[in-house]
């Protein structure tokens, strides 16, 4: 199929994931369901309402036996069409009107070919068979018997359809617009011949002649989702970002399960982010649409890719590599695999976990407590000097009209009332956003101490034990406060983010440590050369400063080198993994060999 360019990131090409098929309504998938989106709730009504209008109709029934089987329902059409022959008799409707809702096509197209015999005027039967073929892989064959439909009926909307399906499928998009414009003749209000007819322009990159066949759709059939989802992508490839964005949210409002159009809206989007001015709402909205995606296609790597771009632009260094990570393990090969390999290792990436100035992107807390109000019924009856009424009025006049409070005043608190939770907890709250973590760590441990089940106290002190690297207790922290608050918004990512952060940086680590130390136990010859590249640029130590098993790891590297100058490194490294909590017996057993080896 031909796969359409949506959208440009930095320098790179950006090829969203388009659905794998350029008809999204077909015979045997007109995509309503019983109780998915209001799209297909209103589809699944509109065939009940024509099968009732039109009880006699083959196509009427189809309709509806496809909207029934799309939500699950086959073995009940099954049952309720084996109950129509068996009470109207086997009239050839009838007849087909079962075969086709069963699963096996070698019974379908005995059901097919008898019915060619019994009943040669029965244009039905000849579709089936077309179906049949087509599924077998014979296009050719499936051509013909459609076309032998057209003959005999040369207003059967699906023939047409099914025939401008597979020229589609072949690339051939100027014999497809040739099979539409020849069905148009014969029905030329019809719908869904005109979505399919944009579909064809649209592929013959003639945007505005299948803009124009989409409006002309809508404005017979509001709702026709075709048209609909065919409207937007063609703003999108005329890079009518802001009008295409607009019809995709339209066509989401019907149906919000697309994970394509979400796709293609988070593109739009993001387009939208890098047009000046670019307004982080558009940012926010590109990442909303594809997380929504990726909900509904957790495994394709192209959503995982794109969403890395969003946090590049955040400098969010974990997420990155979290998403960029799985992008590459789901999909190497994509348009975006060779720049998110390249942020994996950059400034951005890596480096930014490792690096004391940047750091990642812990969630801090953005409430200050400055009246009872600010508290929950829970916090209030916790243990502790919460109930002085003093203190809350000092509180309050002291917070009182300024939106971040003055570190002064708050001072001032605390030498007043110096068994005060609120107090401390708002001085520490200050000094993380004052970049001052040291100095808001301790303000946080006295507010736990003096309320000790104070979850939202907890998450803001594993806020800040986290943003100083202190990841061993941060996590204990943070598990703690999780426990107590678990619905608390900064503890919630914060929690994600640690999860995050072991599987793409302490797991990444662990992984890279290995393959480095298989290298040199392999190929010692390499071993000089490796090791001064991690002495001189690796910064493996510092992706957590506080891990026993990088640091083993790392010791071990150098332990396995055949030059005595590198076992200094291997004992200092050991030691400082008994410190941070390994095992200590193992670890005193590597220290113990290779100390041997010098004497």
């Amino acid at each position: 199929m031909k796969m359409a360019k949506l959208g440009r990131i930095g320098n790179k090409q950006f090829y969203p994931v388009i659905a794998a098929f350029l008809i999204a309504i077909t015979v045997l998938a007109q995509a309503p369901a019983l109780a998915k989106d209001l799209g297909e709730v209103k589809a699944l009504i509109k065939v009940k309402q024509a099968l009732k209008e039109h009880p006699d109709s083959v196509m009427a029934h189809i309709k509806y036996q496809d909207a029934m089987i799309e939500d699950g329902w086959r073995e009940q059409m099954i049952s309720e069409y084996g109950g129509r022959l068996k009470k109207q008799g086997e009239t050839p409707e009838n007849i087909y009107l079962l075969a086709r809702l069963k699963e096996d096509i070698e019974a379908q197209a005995a059901v097919y070919n008898d019915l060619i015999k019994k009943f040669p005027d029965f244009t039905w039967g000849y579709f089936g068979s077309a179906h049949i073929s087509w599924k077998r892989g014979d296009r050719l064959e499936a051509i013909k018997l459609f076309e032998r439909v057209l003959g005999m009926d040369p207003k059967h909307t699906f023939a047409y359809q099914w025939i401008t399906y597979i020229y589609e499928k072949q690339n051939d998009y100027k014999k497809a617009e040739e099979i539409i414009l020849m069905g148009l003749q014969h029905l030329p209000d019809d719908a869904e011949l005109l979505a399919y007819h944009a579909t064809c322009l649209k592929d013959l990159e003639r945007y505005e002649e299948a803009l124009a066949q989409a409006d002309l759709a809508l404005k017979i059939e509001p709702e026709n989702e075709l048209a609909l989802r065919q409207r937007g992508w063609i703003l999108a490839l005329m890079k009518r970002d802001k009008d295409a964005a607009a019809a995709i949210e339209a066509y989401l409002e019907l149906w919000p399960s697309s994970d394509s159009m979400l796709e293609i809206l988070g593109s739009m989007y993001y387009e939208l982010y890098r047009a000046p001015p670019g307004s982080s709402k558009n940012l926010d909205k590109a990442e909303e649409a594809w997380l929504k995606a990726l909900e509904l296609s957790p495994n394709s790597g192209s959503l995982y890719l794109n969403l890395h771009f969003i946090y590049l632009k955040r400098s969010w260094p974990v997420h990155l590599l979290w998403y960029a990570q799985k992008g590459l393990k789901l999909a190497p090969n994509d348009g975006n695999a060779g720049v998110a390999q390249t942020n994996i290792g950059s400034g951005a990436g890596m480096s930014a976990v490792s690096s004391s100035s940047q750091g990642i992107e812990i969630k801090r807390p953005e409430d200050y407590i400055r009246s009872r109000r600010d508290m929950s019924d829970k916090e209030l009856a916790l243990p502790g000097k919460q109930d002085n009424e003093t203190a809350w009025n000092a509180l309050e006049q002291a917070l009182a009209g300024s939106s971040r409070p003055q570190k002064e005043g708050i001072d001032e608190l605390i030498k007043k009332f110096p068994e005060f939770a609120p107090a401390y907890y708002n001085r520490g709250v200050l000094g993380m956003w004052s970049y001052k973590d040291a100095e808001a760590l301790s303000y946080l441990e006295k507010a736990v101490s003096l309320v000790k089940e104070w979850g939202r106290g907890y998450g803001a002190l594993a806020a800040a034990q986290l943003r100083l690297r202190r990841y061993r207790n941060g996590r204990l922290t943070l598990k703690t406060a999780q426990a107590l608050a678990p619905d608390n918004p900064e503890i919630q990512f914060n929690v994600k983010l640690m999860k995050m952060f072991d599987e793409a940086v302490v797991g990444q680590t662990i992984s890279e440590l290995e393959d480095t130390l298989e290298l040199i136990r392999s190929k010692p010859e390499k071993a000089e050369r490796v090791l001064f590249g991690m002495s001189m640029f690796g910064d493996y130590l510092k992706r957590d400063p506080e891990s026993a098993q990088i640091h083993e790891l790392y010791a071990d590297i150098f332990a396995a080198s055949q030059d005595d100058s590198d076992w200094k490194t291997a004992l200092e490294t050991y030691r400082k993994a008994i410190e941070l909590g390994g095992d200590k017996d193992r670890l005193s057993a590597k220290i113990a060999e290779v100390q041997g080896r010098k004497k």
